[in-house]
């Protein structure tokens, strides 16, 4: 590039590149390029292409969490174990200095023979020091991050990349519900997670038999686990024992609070910009209750195909009965509703200018699937746009929405708002034509429509428009291309 000689002698300091496949760093510019070439990196890359290919064909393992996986890949993989020490403390009355035994003893009636890593991971400065040095002591690895354990799954990931590994994780936290599935790709699991409890039963299956056979194996330097380390991701912070034999378990333990005491790392803490409300919520316990905002803002979305309008009920009073429902169950924030899927195949049209009088919004898609496919974007787009705890409802029979998707998002922070029966709603009793004819009249006002079979995304208004527009040419034209690519024809 023009003129890069004259920027680069003024920038302060060396650029930074890091290899997360060979797990190599470096803050020298000229090495980045050498490194790419040499053998050790294209040696790495294939372990890593052969490591992908061979999951893949690996049959899944079921995600009950009621079912204790017992499938195990090979008995000398290495054993990775994340324990979040902040949302699963040590119990009371509890040695700390027996957790790593524990685990060890449990893994080991698993079939588990192989090298074993335990990694406590949390917000270390809220947990005590003399239960940190016992834990470190036995040979537990200590991992402080700024957010807890919502910055777990970039390690998890990390490790997924350089090991075919089993894994176990010890934690109460809603986070690792929502990284199920990305988990079970990558490694065997050892136990259903998220698993507070898990901890308190090893102490437990402890208690009920000899513990002598513990103390014993105990008067080793790392007797039940490969070589510690101590790591803030805070600050960059490494300390491997194996790097410098000088230092003892005392001594490393020493520098590593005293660095987390440091000026340098409080200022770094400070720094970091604010964690989001959606990863407060994923770091939050599951046995913690939600928090509610009557007043956010509620965005209902209507799949009219499976859950028409019932008969004998007038279509403007769709959007009042809704908000008449979510009103007596507090809510009283801004409302939205829109009505999704191929609207002009599945509903009347006299049905879609009557929920449109009344302050639905419609969404006209194209396809089988024109109400799950569409529902996603949407819902992405609002949870962009809002903040937990904003409040969704959806009103469809199908059984899409009802599982893993919600339960991601109640675990995100969001207020997921249920409804029997279409008919439950408008069984609500009348509050008087006049101030029925009034809230209508009002609602009305924020009602658009969009095609998304000839211009996605883009909003406009009025009824009529929409009708001309789906009688239009050159939306007929667009249409049929649609079903062409879909291997279909317009009946």
């Amino acid at each position: 590039m023009k003129g890069s000689r004259a920027r680069v002698s003024e920038t302060a300091e060396f650029g930074y590149w890091h290899c997360l496949v060979c797990d190599r760093d470096s803050l020298g510019q000229r090495s980045f390029i050498k490194h790419l070439s040499d053998e050790h990196h294209k040696e790495k890359m294939q372990m890593f292409a052969r490591k992908r290919a061979t999951n893949r064909m690996l049959p899944r393992q079921s995600v009950d969490p009621d079912v204790h996986a017992r499938r195990i890949w090979s008995s000398c993989d290495t054993t990775l174990v994340y324990w979040d020490i902040n949302s699963c403390p040590v119990p009371p009355g509890c040695d700390a200095s027996l957790v790593a035994p524990c685990i060890k003893r449990f893994l080991t009636e698993e079939g588990c023979s192989g090298p074993l890593s335990i990694i406590a991971i949390g917000r270390l400065t809220e947990v005590p020091n003399d239960i940190l040095r016992k834990v470190f002591s036995s040979g537990i690895s200590l991992h402080n991050v700024p957010y807890g354990p919502s910055d777990t799954e970039d390690l998890i990931l990390h490790h997924s990349i350089h090991h075919s590994s089993n894994l176990m994780v010890i934690s109460n936290s809603r986070i690792f519900g929502c990284m199920r599935d990305f988990i079970q790709s990558s490694f065997n699991l050892l136990h259903p997670f998220p698993n507070g409890s898990l901890l308190q039963s090893f102490f437990q299956s402890d208690s009920d038999s000899d513990s002598g056979e513990l103390e014993e194996d105990n008067n080793g330097e790392y007797p039940f686990c490969e070589q510690p380390f101590s790591i803030c991701s805070v600050c960059g912070y490494k300390t491997y024992f194996h790097w410098a034999e000088r230092f003892t378990i005392d001594s490393a333990f020493e520098r590593f609070t005293m660095h987390l005491d440091s000026t340098s790392h409080q200022q770094k803490l400070s720094a970091l910009l604010p964690i989001s409300r959606r990863l407060q919520y994923l770091s939050a316990p599951i046995n913690e209750p939600l928090e509610k905002n009557l007043e956010a803002v509620t965005s209902v979305f209507w799949d009219p195909r499976t859950c028409p309008v019932p008969r004998g009920c007038d279509p403007r009073r769709f959007g009042l009965c809704i908000k008449r429902f979510l009103g007596n169950q507090g809510y009283s924030g801004p409302l939205t509703i829109t009505a999704i899927g191929v609207l002009t195949d599945d509903v009347p049209l006299y049905i879609l200018e009557g929920v449109y009088s009344g302050g639905v919004s419609l969404n006209n898609a194209f396809g089988d699937r024109a109400f799950s496919e569409t529902l996603d974007g949407l819902i992405t787009g609002f949870t962009l746009k809002n903040e937990p705890p904003a409040n969704i409802m959806v009103i469809s029979d199908g059984k899409y929405f009802t599982s893993k998707y919600a339960f991601g998002l109640e675990l995100s922070g969001y207020n997921i708002l249920r409804c029997d029966s279409l008919e439950s709603i408008f069984s609500l009793p009348d509050s008087g034509a006049l101030e029925d004819d009034e809230c209508i009249d009002e609602m009305s006002e924020s009602a658009f429509w969009i095609c998304s079979i000839c211009d996605m995304g883009k909003r406009y208004q009025g009824f009529l428009n929409f009708s001309r527009h789906v009688l239009s040419r050159p939306h007929s034209l667009q249409w049929e291309k649609w079903h062409l690519c879909s291997g279909r024809r317009r009946v």
